[in-house]
């Protein structure tokens, strides 16, 4: 009884987490939707204003996408995958996505070479993504995203760092459960760094925080290099 009262449970939160992300997500549409039409309308006549309605609408764009990689997540019920992962090649198509962001500049470092590690690509990506999503939103006013791939010791680590306003440490201890998010008027559902969590943990890696108030963020992602590919190698471009 207490196992499927927990699973009818489990079911209602889905049920209303959907709902609610798809609220969002038609909101975020309705918005890029209108400011583009403006914009648009404006070019000829008003070009400042023109502009203040495409950053509303790039703003609407990154919310939308915030959500859809939410909803991929209660979608995913295929098994983990376990195939060789170039990170340093994740890392830059990243990187090439975070460009696009406004007012945030976006300084790569990675190794020519980086041992390849065994792992999901699908869901490296994700890790990846809602990582520059979070950083992207701790820079209201823009600032420095880094993003690092080297060879330690321990494995390859992955470094994900921001120039924003911080993590206090009284929060620092919640930010990986379900549903909690500092960033709420970003359209964010508290679910990224959950998942973010479970993701490395399936795949036998480690994930550190160093944070504070106004100190910026740094995520630091440390893969294990199986025996068998610690001499299958690539060169970063």
């Amino acid at each position: 009884m207490v196992g499927q009262a927990r699973e009818a449970q489990r079911k209602t939160n889905g049920e209303h987490l959907v709902a609610m992300i798809a609220h969002e997500l038609a909101n975020a549409l309705q918005l890029i939707q209108s400011r583009t039409v403006v914009a648009r309308t404006r070019l000829a006549q008003a070009p400042d204003d023109a502009r203040h309605d495409l950053e509303r609408a790039l703003q609407a764009i990154h919310r939308a996408t915030h959500l859809t990689q939410e909803l991929k997540v209660l979608g995913q019920n295929r098994p983990l995958s376990r195939e060789p992962v170039q990170l340093a090649t994740l890392v830059s198509e990243i990187a090439e996505f975070a460009a696009g962001f406004d007012r945030v500049r976006v300084d790569v470092r990675i190794e020519r070479e980086v041992p390849m590690v065994l792992g999901d690509p699908m869901r490296l990506h994700q890790v990846l993504l809602n990582l520059v999503l979070n950083a992207k939103d701790a820079m209201p006013g823009g600032g420095t995203l880094t993003l690092a791939v080297a060879r330690t010791r321990a494995g390859v680590e992955v470094r994900v760092q921001d120039s924003g306003v911080g993590i206090p440490q009284s929060l620092q201890a919640k930010i990986f459960e379900p549903f909690f998010t500092t960033h709420a008027d970003h359209g964010g559902t508290g679910l990224g760094l959950a998942v973010t969590r479970d993701i490395v943990t399936e795949h036998a890696a480690r994930m550190q925080v160093e944070s504070g108030s106004g100190t910026g963020t740094t995520f630091r992602l440390t893969f294990p290099i199986p025996k068998g590919l610690r001499q299958l190698r690539r060169k970063a471009l």
